[in-house]
């Protein structure tokens, strides 16, 4: 198991149903791109960290950056409004 996914069952366990995992899933070229640690060392030490890129296994919404932003917005709308809504019912 990695520390993401026991950082993960962790939280699962604390939260329980108030935890809602969300996957933004982005190819590895564009993620080493937005990976500002590693883009600014000149000379990273050999036994620096990488980060983990692992998704949950069951995220409870899964949302791709190479979609148009309008599509991944109304994504990340709508599953916000239906836990809100979720949340607030008896």
């Amino acid at each position: 198991m990695t520390s993401a996914e026991a950082e993960r069952r962790l939280a699962t366990d604390l939260l329980g149903e108030r935890l809602h995992l969300i996957h933004v899933h982005a190819p590895e070229p564009v993620r080493h791109a937005r990976d500002a640690v590693r883009t600014y060392r000149t000379n990273p030490a050999p036994d620096a960290p990488e980060l983990s890129w692992s998704g949950p296994e069951q995220p409870a919404l899964a949302l791709d950056t190479t979609a148009p932003l309008s599509t991944t917005v109304n994504a990340l709308c709508t599953f916000a409004a239906t836990a809100l809504a979720t949340a607030a019912s008896p």
